[in-house]
């Protein structure tokens, strides 16, 4: 019987010690929580973060979009309208798919074979004309190289500004030619009109005619 209730006063002990417990550390706990509106800024200021980082992750692993590459071998292709056997003009394939879909903010890798170096330039703008032209301007992050380049349904021309140079390009939508500027301008004659006006003189009735016609 003894026994039997020092069992007893055990167990209420330990019933009791195990309630103060669960009460201390709950109180604790409580205190610890914060404020429903806090913890909804918590989690906010969480999924922002997160948010921002996926983001950052995102635009330092995509690639930039490549402009060109150099062609391999001994072809050399025929551009229309080319003024050729320019110094320093290399021959390129075009990789331009992608500009009918590029947006503001993609990157564009630019390699000058002439000079051996690559650039990177950010789209800034991208503006459709008529006749389905489309013109894509972009700039390096510390705005030393700038690039124009223009599209047509099947021909392409870009003028690249860099620290080294302007170069040119003259192409069709698969191919083309980059030229130094300063060696293009020398085969053109700005002096000489790029074009001929045909003067049309009115026809000229002789007096003979005229007295023919009035003796008739």
């Amino acid at each position: 019987m003894k026994i039997l209730i020092v069992t007893l006063i055990l167990i209420l002990i330990l019933l009791s010690a195990g309630f103060a417990w669960l009460s201390i550390g709950s109180w604790g706990a409580f205190n610890g929580l914060s404020s429903p509106d806090s913890l909804v800024s918590e989690w906010v200021s969480n999924s922002r973060s997160l948010n921002d980082s996926g983001r950052k992750l995102q635009i330092q692993t995509r690639a930039p979009l490549v402009m060109w590459s150099v062609i391999e071998g001994d072809y050399i292709p025929e551009i229309r309208g080319y003024q050729g056997n320019v110094e320093g003009a290399i021959p390129l394939a075009l990789k331009i798919k992608w500009s009918w879909e590029i947006t503001v903010g993609e990157n564009i890798t630019i390699f000058i074979p002439q000079i051996d170096s690559h650039f990177t330039v950010t789209v800034t703008q991208v503006k459709s004309q008529l006749r389905g032209i489309k013109v894509i301007t972009a700039t390096s992050v510390d705005d030393a190289v700038e690039l124009l380049l223009t599209l047509g349904q099947n021909s392409t021309f870009a003028n690249l500004g860099t620290p080294q140079g302007s170069y040119e390009l003259v192409g069709t939508a698969s191919y083309g030619w980059l030229v130094p500027s300063k060696n293009m301008d020398q085969h053109i004659d700005y002096v000489k009109s790029d074009y001929v006006l045909e003067k049309i003189r009115e026809p000229s009735f002789k007096k003979q005619d005229i007295r023919g016609e009035a003796n008739d």
